[in-house]
C-alpha cells in the first residue's frame, strides 16, 4: 500500500491508515490485527514503525493486545467524539484545546525558524486542498489536519513531532468540527483565512509572526466553538 507522502512520519500514516479501517468498519470489534511482520509488508514499512502506529491505537483504546494471542481491535472504542457543540463545551474539548495551545504555537515559530522549500511545498498542498474544499462546499478536514501536521514536521524536532503524532487524533477531532456539515461557511472562511496568515509568517520565516497568528487561530477556534474563557474559569 502507497504511503500518504506528505506524512510528518511513517508510523502516523499507518496509524491513521488502520484507525481509518476500525472506525469505518472494515476491522471490527474483537477481530484480531494481521500480524506486526505481515503489516509491515503491506505497508511497506519496518516493523519498528507498525509497532509505534499500534502502540498509539493502544493508546487511544482502539486495539488491545491479549498475551499469547495477539492485538485486537477493541469492543468498546474510546476516541473521543465531540459532536455538535451547543450551550456548554465538553471538558474533553476544552482541555484539546488548551493542549493545541501550547503545542502549536510553539510549533509555528519554529518551523518559521526552519522550514524547507520542501516543507513549503507539503504546506502550501494542503492549504490549497483547504482552498478548494471551501469553494466546493465539501469538508476539508483531512487536509486541516495535513496543513498543521506539515508544520509539525517543519519544526524539524522528532519529540515534538512524537507529542504531535501521538495527539493528531484528538486534535483532528476539535478541527473537523470546523467542518462540520452545520456550520457557517462565514465561520470557515475566517478559519480558512486564519491559515493563509499563519502560512505566509512561515514563508517569511517571521518566527513571532508565526506564534502570533497560530494564537490567533486558537483564539478564533475557541470563539467559534464557544470555548472561549471556560479553561480559565474552572481553574479559579
Amino acid at each position: 500500500m502507497k504511503l500518504n507522502i506528505h506524512a510528518p512520519h511513517l508510523s502516523e500514516a499507518v496509524h491513521r491508515e488502520l484507525e481509518r479501517r476500525i472506525l469505518g468498519g472494515e476491522l471490527a470489534g474483537g477481530e484480531r490485527l494481521p500480524a506486526e511482520h505481515a503489516l509491515a509488508e503491506q505497508f511497506a514499512v519496518s516493523r519498528s514503525v507498525v509497532r509505534e502506529a499500534v502502540a498509539r491505537l493502544k493508546a487511544e483504546g482502539l486495539v488491545e493486545a491479549r498475551q499469547g494471542s495477539g492485538t485486537f481491535v477493541g469492543k468498546q472504542r474510546r476516541v473521543l467524539n465531540f459532536g455538535p457543540v451547543k450551550r456548554e463545551a465538553p471538558p474533553e474539548l476544552v482541555q484539546v484545546l488548551e493542549l493545541r495551545r501550547i503545542v502549536e504555537i510553539e510549533v509555528a515559530g519554529l518551523a518559521a525558524e526552519r522550514r524547507t522549500q520542501s516543507d513549503l511545498n507539503a504546506i502550501r498542498a494542503s492549504l490549497e486542498a483547504m482552498d478548494r474544499a471551501l469553494a466546493l462546499g465539501e469538508s476539508g478536514a483531512q487536509a486541516d489536519d495535513a496543513f498543521h501536521g506539515t508544520i509539525a514536521a517543519a519544526a524539524k524536532n522528532p519529540y515534538l513531532q512524537r507529542v504531535v503524532n501521538f495527539v493528531s487524533a484528538q486534535f483532528s477531532e476539535s478541527r473537523s468540527l470546523t467542518w462540520a456539515p452545520a456550520d457557517d461557511p462565514r465561520l470557515r472562511k475566517r478559519a480558512q483565512n486564519e491559515h493563509h496568515r499563519l502560512f505566509d509568517a512561515i514563508v517569511a520565516r517571521d518566527a513571532a509572526a508565526a506564534r502570533r497568528y497560530a494564537a490567533a487561530h486558537l483564539d478564533g477556534v475557541e470563539t467559534r466553538l464557544g470555548t472561549v474563557g471556560i479553561a480559565a474559569k474552572r481553574t479559579v
